[in-house]
């Protein structure tokens, strides 16, 4: 019995590990831009969109430090920061992405490839009409 016990003790401490990472994935939608806990200006890539070429899902971001490339793929998420304006943030679409736009980036896990895990995009103007629904 206590062997049990002490597999379900350990078994229940390795999932508390991973559960602050989750809980910041299914709520990053609602952090404003820059404010990441431990990601933001850290790990994340924040500057202005420069370009936009819809037909390679690809945009490439601004930074005083030079300009990056970033791929989307259909795992990306893409939200619409309206924290500024006081209005709660969206779930966007690539086509919402707008050049001069402030943008932060997080990469996926491959170091070899640009692509983005999600882009948080905030408007320069106040929006008027809300994206079409995800």
């Amino acid at each position: 019995m206590r062997a049990y016990l002490t597999r379900v003790v350990a078994l229940l401490a390795l999932l508390s590990l991973g559960a602050p990472a989750l809980g910041q994935q299914q709520t990053e939608r609602y952090i404003p831009l820059g404010q990441s806990p431990g990601l933001s200006g850290k790990v994340t890539l924040i500057g202005e969109i420069a370009a936009i070429d819809a037909r390679s899902l690809s945009l490439t971001v601004s930074t005083p430090q030079g300009s990056r490339s970033v791929k989307v793929t259909d795992h990306t998420r893409i939200w619409i920061d309206r924290s500024l304006y006081k209005m709660t943030n969206l779930v966007g679409r690539f086509a919402d992405l707008k050049t001069g736009n402030k943008v932060e980036v997080l990469f996926a896990e491959d170091a070899n490839r640009p692509v983005a895990r999600w882009i948080k995009m905030q408007p320069k103007e106040p929006p008027g009409e809300s994206p079409a629904p995800r």
